[in-house]
């Protein structure tokens, strides 16, 4: 029974593989069709926002981690109303909070490549956001066409050459480790960029 059970697992996984890689190659496609030549500045930008949406880990064991950090970033972003997406719709104790405002992405709302539907995203094109912030810490098919087809102003991720072109705010971890760190490292560039230090004026002697 092991060995059946084993064996499928395996035969799944072979079979995601050449998923993942057509939606890497499709969404190549759809950055050059669609390549940003947006002009931001970020921190004005950082100053209207009112809404966002936040795209939570697809990795259950990441979850947790997310869901903490997540606590420091409601404190940088006071006025800000979010909503969370998360992909596996499985049991996990969510803050009352995070709980009203959580979409769980089922299985008719994803596509044969793992894009979202576009009945699915009916729901989120007729009333953009300011800001969306993906927590994966690597690339999720379902996320990045998500940010892809999304309005929001501002894009935020982890760097990852596979998504560069749908996020205009992206953070290299320089090597963290571990995903707390990494999203330290976020969360470090996400304060500077709300509230930068101004540089003190430098005067000329008389």
């Amino acid at each position: 029974m092991a060995t059946h059970s084993s064996f499928w697992l395996k035969n799944i996984f072979m079979f995601q593989q050449p998923l993942k890689f057509l939606s890497k190659i499709l969404l190549g496609w759809r950055a050059k069709k669609r390549r940003q030549t947006e002009m931001i500045d970020v921190t004005t930008q950082f100053t209207r926002i009112k809404n966002g949406v936040i795209l939570l880990p697809e990795n259950a064991t990441s979850l947790p981690v997310a869901l903490e950090k997540y606590d420091e970033l409601r404190r940088l972003l006071k006025e800000t109303a979010f909503e969370f997406i998360y992909l596996k719709n499985t049991s996990f104790d969510f803050s009352p909070e995070i709980a009203k405002k959580i979409k769980f992405v089922e299985k008719q709302d994803v596509t044969f490549f793992g894009a979202p539907t576009k009945a699915f995203m009916q729901t989120y094109t007729d009333r953009p956001f300011d800001l969306l912030i993906d927590l994966n810490d690597d690339f999720e098919v379902f996320a990045t066409f998500f940010a892809s087809i999304c309005e929001a102003k501002l894009r935020v991720c982890l760097s990852n050459p596979h998504r560069e072109a749908f996020y205009n705010f992206q953070v290299n971890p320089f090597g963290a480790k571990t995903l707390t760190n990494k999203y330290d490292v976020l969360l470090k560039y996400l304060a500077k960029a709300i509230s930068p230090v101004k540089k003190p004026t430098t005067f000329q002697p008389v």
